[in-house]
């Protein structure tokens, strides 16, 4: 039986305040940031890749 996820590691200690999938679904991009209420250290955007499991 495959596994049909994988948990993506990312953003640790910030709250992801967008995902956007592009319309191929190829391409993942999340954001994190709390608006600096906790500074700006939370602040990224991580790209990943989408490989289907066959």
């Amino acid at each position: 039986m495959a596994v049909r996820f994988l948990i993506i590691p990312g953003h640790h200690g910030g709250t992801i305040s967008q995902i956007m999938v592009d319309p191929n679904c190829r391409y993942m991009i999340t954001t994190s940031g709390n608006r600096g209420w906790e500074g700006s250290s939370t602040e990224a955007a991580l790209f990943y890749e989408i490989n289907p499991i066959v």
